[in-house]
């Protein structure tokens, strides 16, 4: 069980994902949708504005990764606040005012190297703080808190997106706020002291450099990759496509987006206990299962009923899928390097995750009259990465294990 002080840690995590989901999740919608109905961007360029501000994040994510074990992760939890709260204030007036785009989209870029350090952060703190067997059920909690957040974010910004687009940086701006001063009063520094022993590091015996464990490396590959499918939910991709294709108003698609939190915030915990006998190889391939059903209904039916309940579907994949992914990275890192191997995970992930926006416009561009084509492509990939998932479950199990047995 959780220590008593350990599990107040969790609760604070989980608090601060709470106002980060309220405030974070609506921006990229928001500025997907401000940039190709406001300022008439073409969809490519909009992807690739994505791809490069994925790629921008890559070269902090494995070198952050290592500070936040050397330097420990208090530090980096009360400053990167700081740096995203002034990027929110510059979108805000810049927005406003009518800025041009070169002064716009440098303030949005910015936001994802910082985003990818506070994610590598958070993630070592909740595994510093939490048993292996209990990484699933800690994961999970943040993971719901924050669709908390997002469930009311996306209600209040749909409605306040209506008014004016740059408004909704004031609420992210709020609650930047908000997470600052849950950090400092209740994030102590978690970073594990003297567990630098061989045998905490590698049961084998030796200690291995994160871009020699070559089974954590193909496993982050693949789960970069798996992204290219299961991400395009949250690509601007799809609510361009909902806009444009089947003419959905702006405030039914934030709605769709807050049905996801809604089951995520409901499912996830029973979804746990169904499925905790199923190994975590196995589980993410039956979550990359379920979307790619999912997004064939968005294919073929342009109900929005008929899409409400996809996405129900949908969101059930992601409960499978999601917090299986990041509990595999705490089960397969070393305790004392947590946040080298979360830094690597992020890092092979910027370099592949900004294209899902850009595959997912460039499908919208060519088949826009073929929607099945469209969502056809997309699930085929889901299906053909989960395969591959499935084939290397094995080894993952046998590595969680072992590194279990040596604690």
């Amino acid at each position: 069980m959780h220590r008593p002080e350990d599990a107040k840690i969790i609760s604070a995590i989980a608090a601060v994902e709470l106002a980060r989901g309220f405030g974070r999740y609506i921006v990229w919608i928001v500025m997907a949708l401000y940039l190709y109905q406001v300022r008439g961007v073409p969809l490519i360029e909009i992807g690739a504005i994505y791809v490069v501000a994925g790629l921008v994040s890559s070269p902090f994510s494995l070198a952050g990764g290592k500070l936040i074990d050397r330097i420990g992760r208090r530090f980096f939890a009360v400053t990167l606040p700081v740096f995203q709260g002034i990027s929110y204030a510059l979108l805000f007036l810049f927005m406003y005012s009518g800025s041009p785009l070169i002064e716009i989209l440098p303030a949005f870029i910015v936001l994802y190297p910082l985003t990818s350090l506070q994610y590598v952060n958070d993630s070592s703190i909740v595994s510093d703080t939490s048993l292996e067997h209990e990484r699933m059920e800690s994961f999970s909690k943040t993971r719901i808190f924050s669709n908390v957040g997002i469930g009311l974010g996306l209600l209040a910004g749909g409605i306040i997106s209506g008014i004016n687009y740059s408004y909704v940086f004031i609420v992210t701006l709020a609650t930047e706020a908000i997470q600052e001063y849950i950090y400092l009063t209740r994030v102590p520094e978690t970073r594990p002291l003297g567990s630098g022993n061989i045998s905490s590091a590698d049961p084998a015996g030796k200690i291995r450099q994160v871009h020699s464990d070559y089974l954590f490396v193909v496993f982050v590959v693949v789960a970069a990759v798996s992204s290219l499918a299961s991400g395009q939910f949250e690509s601007p991709m799809t609510p361009i496509f909902f806009e444009s294709v089947y003419a959905f108003p702006v405030f039914f698609i934030t709605v769709l987006y807050a049905v996801n939190t809604l089951v995520v915030i409901f499912v996830q915990r029973p979804i746990n206990s169904v499925l905790s006998r199923m190994d975590d190889g196995r589980r993410i391939t039956l979550g990359l299962g379920v979307f790619s059903i999912s997004y064939i209904i968005f294919g073929l039916a342009n109900d929005y009923l008929i899409i409400v309940a996809a996405v129900a579907l949908l969101t059930v994949g992601e409960n499978i899928l999601v917090p299986a992914l990041s509990t595999t990275i705490s089960r397969m890192a070393p305790s004392d390097r947590r946040g080298t191997y979360f830094g690597f995970s992020s890092m092979v992930g910027s370099f592949i995750i900004p294209f899902t926006p850009l595959l997912g416009m460039f499908l919208l561009s060519v088949f826009f009259d073929a929607p099945i084509f469209i969502w056809g492509t997309i699930s085929a990939l889901g299906l053909s990465i989960g395969m591959l998932f499935l084939s290397i479950s094995g080894k993952i199990r046998k590595r969680e294990e072992a590194f279990a047995a040596s604690l």
